[in-house]
């Protein structure tokens, strides 16, 4: 009797364990069901998104080859997403090798970075923008194409480039021509004069004068730099250089040139470094009260790099930027260049910049 009882409690115990792990077992599936099916709607969700923005959206994996193509990038691709899932991306478009965007996606799967580009696309034969998004699984990169925007820009900038020569040979032929005749009249009217308070006033008339000629003809430099983009960006260095020599009456300014720099046109890029070099000799001469200022140009992997620094008072902790800092970072911004000023009181300051050099033009 107590054998065949403890065999029907064992029994018992068995199936109620039976039982137990078949409730966790169908609760571990419906678990897992319950999750599945959410990942599944997450997807559904995510495909809807990437299926309806305005960007085109591509995928890959580390080994570059498409894990996803939204149907924007189809349409600008001319290539359907069946054609290009599983494919080499780099393999698919060649002809994107070495081009501007091509670096900034390699830099953020290479460095684990967001990266920006807006840059010609060779294959496309149009101009886009976008992002690259690193993940541990790979890349995510999200473009569109701006090519009727750069379009209008340019269309502004002809027209801009027309005012602003119209203005340079206004205020050469009229304003400048004008403060050199009143000076030289003041002075021949010094010359004869022989009332010594007259001739008092007459000198801070005259200094006015020339102080007022002395801007307007540095506006009228500035002016002219964008006519000069077409010459060796060297070569438009050492004429901003020349001219502010002429001007800085108290500083010695210097210019050292790598020899791995090369003298070829940069066009745009040049005339905006030219441009960003000009503002900081300004600032420099007028506010610095330097001693000495040293403008330097090297390259460094693909990037040009352009230095201006002076050994004057520099800014205080209270000091503010002005407008010129201000000027300098758009233009550096306008091309994709990076900009950094360093100063301290009594210790001066230092304005670095690092541009991509053009295609072609590096080593």
């Amino acid at each position: 009797m107590l054998i065949t009882a403890l065999r029907d409690e064992d029994g018992e115990l068995r199936g109620f364990a039976k039982v137990t792990r078949d409730i966790t077992a169908r609760k571990e599936a419906e678990e897992r069901e319950r999750l599945l099916a959410e990942e599944r709607a997450a997807r559904e969700r995510t495909t809807d998104i990437l299926e309806s923005i305005s960007d085109a959206f591509y995928a890959v994996d580390r080994g570059w080859r498409f894990t996803y193509v939204n149907h924007k990038a189809e349409e600008m691709w001319g290539r359907t997403r069946e054609e290009l899932l599983g494919e080499n991306l780099w393999e698919v478009f060649p002809q994107e090798v070495d081009s501007e965007s091509y670096r900034q996606i390699r830099r953020a799967m290479e460095e684990g970075v967001t990266t920006e580009f807006e840059a010609y696309s060779p294959g496309l034969e149009a101009w886009v923008a976008g992002r690259a998004y690193p993940s541990r699984e790979g890349l995510s990169v999200y473009f569109r194409d701006v090519t009727e925007r750069k379009r209008a820009e340019e269309s502004l900038r002809r027209v801009t480039e027309a005012e602003r020569k119209r203005i340079a040979r206004d205020l050469h032929d009229g304003p400048l021509q004008d403060f050199s005749y009143t000076a030289a009249a003041i002075g021949m009217i010094m010359l004869r004069s022989e009332d010594t308070d007259l001739d008092e006033r007459l000198q801070a008339a005259l200094d006015a004068v020339r102080r007022g000629a002395q801007g307007l003809r540095e506006v009228v430099n500035d002016l002219r730099i964008e006519d000069e983009q077409d010459r060796p960006f060297t070569e438009m260095v050492e004429s901003v250089v020349r001219r502010n020599r002429t001007m800085a009456r108290n500083a010695e300014i210097s210019l050292e040139v790598g020899e791995e720099v090369l003298a070829a046109p940069l066009e745009e890029t040049g005339t905006q470094v030219s441009r960003i070099i000009q503002e900081a000799l300004t600032n420099a001469r007028r506010h610095s009260g330097a001693k000495r200022i040293s403008v330097s140009l090297r390259t460094e992997t693909g990037d040009l790099l352009a230095e201006v620094s002076d050994d004057g008072v520099g800014l205080g902790p209270d000091v503010s930027p002005g407008v010129g800092f201000a000027s300098m970072r758009e233009r550096a911004a306008l091309i994709g260049g990076h900009l950094e000023i360093e100063s301290e009181q009594g210790r001066g300051t230092s304005v670095r910049l690092r541009v991509r050099l053009p295609q072609g033009t590096s080593e």
